[in-house]
């Protein structure tokens, strides 16, 4: 093991997931890693709007969680469709464990909070930072991670034009009700 490698190793373990390490990690994903880390990012969503769907306050924030519950379950869908079809099976890493652990965690705090309107700004903050997360993992990661399939290259890029749409649409309803929006773009179709 080469001395920078020994010291990136050593400064991930000291900090712990940093952004640097995690990087790293997704960097090396291979077509099956790739496929596991987009169907639990969908699956997350679809837990996440189905919470939302259920104790929103606000309509239009009802109507987010719902379209975003219906397009991350058809995104999944098509990703099943695309792994039996190709034969590929959706493997673990550390990118699909740390997606896990953190949509459980959003999911729980969904449900767990007392029905307010502050419900409706948390989960439009915690949307609008999950839809950047996922917009950059597709970006650096997945979509690289399938070079070799032009299907699932394909499959992943719509999907993409799907998810910056919803964190347009999580951005303009955030801004009108105080969410935190300090993650969004300053134009629509920016980064």
């Amino acid at each position: 093991m080469d001395m920078r490698l020994m010291n990136v190793v050593l400064f991930a373990t000291i900090l712990g997931w940093t952004a640097t390490a995690a990087a790293a990690e997704r960097a090396k994903l291979d077509e099956g890693q790739a496929l596991g880390a987009a169907i639990t990012a969908n699956a997350n969503e679809v837990m996440a709007g189905s919470a939302m769907a259920a104790r929103a306050q606000d309509p239009e924030v009802r109507a987010y969680a719902m379209r975003l519950m219906e397009d991350h379950a058809s995104a999944n869908q098509a990703l099943l469709n695309y792994q039996e079809q190709a034969g590929i099976k959706a493997t673990d890493s550390r990118l699909r464990a740390k997606l896990l652990t953190d949509g459980t965690k959003m999911t729980e705090m969904l449900w767990s909070k007392d029905p307010s309107a502050m419900v409706d700004q948390r989960f439009l903050s915690d949307s609008i930072t999950d839809h950047r997360e996922l917009l950059r993992n597709l970006d650096e990661v997945l979509i690289p991670a399938a070079v070799n399939s032009p299907e699932l290259t394909g499959l992943l890029t719509r999907q993409r034009a799907t998810y910056a749409e919803h964190l347009r649409q999580g951005c303009m309803i955030g801004r009108r009700l105080g969410a935190d929006t300090e993650q969004c773009p300053m134009e629509p179709g920016t980064r």
